[in-house]
């Protein structure tokens, strides 16, 4: 589909699940402005309680469902695939070694996977390595998760907008 319309039923979404979220963002395709787009990719943060429930509005209209996982839902809604990417705090404990991963798994789900590819080299080139659901490490000691701004200052790479990221 084309990039207006997959952007509108991306927006429609978010809409409807932004009030259960404390973040919420369209990613992928859509998020790099391909003139057309496959599958809507959305990554969101559940506000304290409420995966079930967006799981649950996100199922109202009883669309097909591919995957139905702990950090993930893909679904089939009106003809088109939406896959959504839940980021969820991690354990106090765990925190202590990652700090939240929206950065990560943003940066991961708007990809390209060619630029994921790019972006995990660079990191080893640089001694680290980059794991798409907690971040860059060094050492086994997370450096950078909590948004992608942060992640290309660890690595001192300029910042690259999504728009950019076709490599």
């Amino acid at each position: 589909m084309n990039l207006a319309k997959a952007r509108r039923h991306a927006e429609h979404i978010v809409s409807e699940l932004s009030p259960m979220c404390a973040r919420i963002e369209i990613a992928g395709s859509i998020s790099r402005q391909r003139p057309m787009v496959n599958d809507i990719d959305i990554v969101l943060m559940p506000k304290p309680g409420l995966q079930q429930a967006i799981r649950t509005r996100c199922l109202k209209n009883h669309p097909k469902v591919l995957v139905d996982g702990t950090d993930n839902l893909q679904i089939v809604l009106n003809g088109i695939q939406v896959d959504i990417y839940y980021v969820v705090p991690p354990s106090p404990d765990m925190f202590l070694r990652n700090p939240l991963p929206w950065g990560t798994r943003l940066l991961c789900r708007t990809g390209s996977k060619q630029f994921n590819i790019w972006f995990a080299s660079e990191a080893a080139a640089r001694g680290m390595h980059w794991n798409p659901y907690w971040g860059l490490y060094r050492a086994g000691l997370n450096v950078a998760a909590s948004s992608e701004e942060e992640m290309f200052a660890a690595m001192r790479i300029p910042y690259i907008a999504p728009k950019d990221r076709e490599k």
